[in-house]
């Protein structure tokens, strides 16, 4: 017979394990995988339920333990701001080192190359990385295991736009990780902060919930002491005062060419093929997509203003809205140059919601774009498309 829970986790995670049973996929299903959920609720267990169920609706629909299919990719996220990921060359550690050279990035050049989706999606493939290796340690330890975060922000030149990229693009992101990942950060360690970060922390910390602030963590002139004491010199590069040798851990952020600056591929919409969708401020619009199953769909979109965008899926239109599935979570979406494409394939027939609201407008209405293609090409239409006057047809797009 299985052992009875001993401690009051023991008895929370049976709890949880029970009540996802239907959806939970055998390699996600650990003990800490599910703890992090109850930690990251603050044992809250009916909403640990809830939220873990959404999170493992999405990773069937993302085929996250499978191969990872459906999650596209961003080569200047991957090339020109990456998350180097360090194992601990301790065998007994508990901690990896995740180092984020964000103050070497060539911020402005990146929010001109990269699609949302792709740029979000290359996100959560670092982070199941760092998850991956956190479970293989926590199986062979019987521990829970987290990651050093370095926020090294050594480089950064003050500009105008910086307050409104950390309290856009930048917030967004990490909003985005934290519906889907829990608990797996220790420390969030900020070191080399410039004089004006004064500036930054009081534009970004009123977003940053009370039990995040406190893992955040400003050194000062230390540092290095405070990450040999934590991690140890053999885990740490040479730059933050270790022996691992910086060529061999480390990837220098590198500015982005001009030619890779985002523009229109051959075959693909641009501006004046998208519809155009105005949202009164405070306001909502929603546009019903009847799908097939296996018919792959690209939803092409762009807005130039912080919306709220979300993407729900039902076999049944006539279901309430809470019995939808959540493709998407509503969330922030940061006003950008580039068309996204988000690549979609419905396992059944039936119809994905859209919704857009512009909560950040006061007073003035915004505009959301939005194409949705086939896989061929052919344009797939929205039921309520021709029948509102707040939706304006697009030029004609022809591949």
């Amino acid at each position: 017979m299985p052992e009875e829970p001993s401690t009051a986790a023991d008895i929370e995670v049976a709890q949880v394990r029970e009540a996802v049973k239907d959806l939970i996929h055998p390699k996600y299903d650990t003990y800490f995988n599910i703890l992090r959920w109850i930690q990251g609720t603050n044992h809250n267990v009916p909403k640990a339920i809830h939220m873990l169920r959404k999170h493992l609706k999405w990773r069937k629909e993302k085929r996250l333990d499978t191969d990872s299919s459906t999650l596209q990719s961003c080569k200047i996220a991957s090339d020109h701001a990456p998350l180097c990921i360090i194992k601990p060359t301790n065998p007994d550690a508990d901690h990896i080192l995740v180092v984020d050279q964000a103050g070497k990035i060539d911020v402005g050049g990146v929010l001109k190359s990269v699609q949302p989706t792709d740029y979000i999606h290359q996100k959560y493939r670092n982070i199941e990385k760092i998850l991956s290796i956190l479970m293989e340690m926590e199986a062979r330890l019987g521990r829970q295991c987290y990651a050093y975060y370095i926020f090294d922000l050594d480089g950064l030149s003050f500009d105008p736009t910086m307050v409104g990229t950390v309290t856009g693009p930048f917030r967004i992101s990490w909003e985005l990780m934290a519906m889907h990942y829990r608990e797996w950060i220790d420390k969030f360690i900020v070191i080399n902060a410039p004089g004006f970060m004064n500036i930054l922390w009081s534009a970004i910390s009123p977003f940053i919930p009370e039990d995040g602030r406190g893992k955040i963590v400003f050194p000062g002139k230390s540092w290095r002491d405070d990450l040999q004491e934590l991690l140890g010199k053999e885990s740490l590069p040479e730059k933050y005062g270790g022996t691992l040798k910086d060529s061999e851990v480390l990837t220098a952020p590198e500015p982005v060419p001009k030619e890779k600056y985002w523009s229109p591929k051959v075959g693909e919409p641009n501006h004046t093929n998208l519809h155009k969708i105005s949202i009164p401020a405070s306001k909502e619009r929603q546009l019903l997509y009847p799908v097939k199953a296996g018919e792959k769909l690209i939803f092409y979109t762009q807005n130039d203003s912080e919306l709220m965008y979300g993407i729900a899926f039902t076999t049944n239109k006539d279901l309430p809205e809470e019995d939808w599935d959540i493709l998407v979570p509503p969330c922030p979406r940061a006003g950008l140059p580039a068309i996204d494409a988000g690549h979609f394939e419905p396992m059944d027939n039936g119809y994905y919601q859209l919704r857009i609201q512009n909560q950040a407008a006061w007073l003035f209405p915004s505009t959301f774009k939005i194409l949705a293609l086939s896989e061929s090409g052919k344009e797939i239409f929205a039921e309520n498309q021709g029948a509102e006057k707040w939706f304006k047809a697009g030029q004609k797009f022809k591949k």
